[in-house]
């Protein structure tokens, strides 16, 4: 209680000797309760609503053609068809990079992340898409990194369901014992110190929950307030416009099926000339260029409902306008892929705004994921000597850079003029010219100096070349100190 009353000093709450008896419905205990002692109000509002929110978002995953193309512009975009790729950056005494240690690194980590998981089911890239779309539509991903595995590293990934930490599972501080949040036991400052897993057999769960260490846990989310102990589905915003649409379209499918049908009422107009015998339910077969006989009293009219309706069309793209507004990247025209009414400029615009978003995704991806991961990863191939360089101290090699995918220029005429016009005058670098587009300088010098070394062992000419201007004569004015 003495630091619950030191942080009522701070925000300006006036205190006396006699505070430690504060306790609930006291005011000053309920202005911080929820800081200092209890989950937040997004963690108690989770409780009761987060395997809801699970499952219609994995509905829609399974179901919804928007929600599947939202899926699959995130695993090309921030993830890409070749993964996000590691250059290690070990420098030697003299400060230049030690190429052979670097190799030697990257070498270890392109093996391992062949098949980094347990189940040895996917390949490292292929687990990345996986994990990046679980937290699209969970809201939050858990990965273990398995210590003592039996393989070459001594260490593997493994991915746990996110219903198998119990959000319902709740307990207090309190006698020695710190608090747990939704699954998750954190300490006095909220920070993790176990994840409770429950264990299932044969797919059922048991009752029974494992801790694992934070330390061995990674739990992927991107929180939306202050305190949030578990992820929300990325889907939330439109969960209730995805259904509606989806129940729009349902109808509207309906209705284009009946205007599509050409069908006829009969109606009864005079009673009386009505047969006994006439059937309540006329119904007759028409057939092309043959005429048609009414009995007394039956007549005919056309069945037109007028659809489908030409505000159909404007509708639709209002509410998928809409709902693009609210996935984090995605703009209409890529995630309805309707190009209909863009020109050059509002599609590089489009592109543009999209990329920086995908650009945040792929910095928080490595950094909450890939980065700890390979940290983990050097550590224990140094320890097992999977990796045999000139130390085992972890911490001399674990200086890498992470290449995401980059895009091709949308104008690439004018731009490639301007990355060269950048480069000339000292405002841009190679490397970073190169990186923007998921390219490695390095790479490139290694494959120009391998095609160049072909050609002249052909002798054939493939670039055009000048050679470098002499270095300027010394004059006796730059002689003079």
């Amino acid at each position: 209680m003495n630091w619950l009353r030191t942080a009522m000093t701070w925000v300006g709450i006036k205190t006396s000797p006699k505070a430690a008896a504060i306790a609930p419905g006291n005011p000053s205990f309920d202005v911080l309760y929820d800081w200092v002692y209890g989950a937040t109000a997004t963690d108690k509002d989770l409780r009761h609503s987060l395997g809801k929110q699970r499952k219609e978002a994995r509905l829609l995953a399974r179901e919804n053609p928007l929600v599947r193309q939202y899926l699959s512009l995130l695993e090309t975009n921030v993830i890409g068809p070749k993964g996000i790729k590691l250059q290690a950056q070990v420098r030697d005494s003299s400060g230049s990079l030690d190429k052979p240690t670097n190799d030697l690194i990257e070498g270890n980590w392109n093996e391992f992340w062949k098949s980094p998981w347990v189940d040895g089911r996917l390949s490292g890239v292929e687990g990345e898409h996986l994990i990046l779309g679980t937290v699209a539509v969970d809201g939050e991903a858990f990965v273990r990194m398995v210590p003592g595995f039996q393989n070459k590293w001594g260490f593997a990934l493994q991915m746990i369901d996110a219903e198998l930490i119990d959000h319902g599972y709740n307990r207090p501080a309190g006698k020695g014992a710190n608090e747990i949040r939704c699954g998750i036991e954190v300490d006095q400052w909220g920070r993790p110190v176990f994840y409770h897993v429950t264990i299932c057999l044969n797919d059922t769960p048991t009752g029974s929950r494992l801790p694992i260490p934070a330390a061995q846990m990674i739990h992927l989310f991107r929180p939306d307030r202050i305190g949030q102990t578990r992820g929300i589905t990325w889907l939330y915003s439109n969960l209730s416009q995805l259904r509606m649409l989806d129940a729009y379209k349902e109808a509207e499918v309906i209705a284009a099926r009946l205007g599509a049908s050409q069908m006829m009422v009969f109606k009864y107009d005079n009673p009386e000339l009505i047969d006994e015998k006439a059937p309540a339910n006329y119904r007759m077969e028409v057939q092309p260029g043959k005429g048609i006989t009414l009995p007394p009293g039956l007549s005919m009219q056309q069945f037109d409902p007028k659809y489908p309706s030409a505000n159909g069309p404007g509708f639709d793209k209002s509410q998928q306008r809409y709902i693009s507004t609210g996935l984090p990247g995605a703009t209409y025209n890529t995630l309805a892929n309707d190009y209909e009414a863009v020109n050059f400029s509002s599609l590089r615009a489009n592109a543009l705004v999209e990329r920086d978003m995908w650009r945040i995704l792929q910095q928080w991806f490595v950094q909450a994921f890939k980065q700890p991961v390979f940290e983990q990863h050097l550590r224990a191939s140094l320890l097992t000597g999977a990796l045999k360089v000139g130390s085992r101290d972890p911490e001399k090699y674990k200086n890498v850079r992470w290449f995401p995918r980059g895009w091709a220029w949308v104008n690439p005429l004018q731009e490639i003029n301007a990355s060269v016009m950048a480069i000339k005058n000292g405002m841009a670098s190679r490397t970073s010219s190169l990186a923007e587009q998921g390219g490695d300088f390095e790479t490139v010098i290694e494959e120009l100096a391998d095609e160049t070394k072909t050609a002249d062992a052909k002798r054939v000419q493939i670039m055009e070349t000048k050679p470098a201007p002499p270095a300027p004569e010394e004059t006796d004015a730059s002689k003079k100190p």
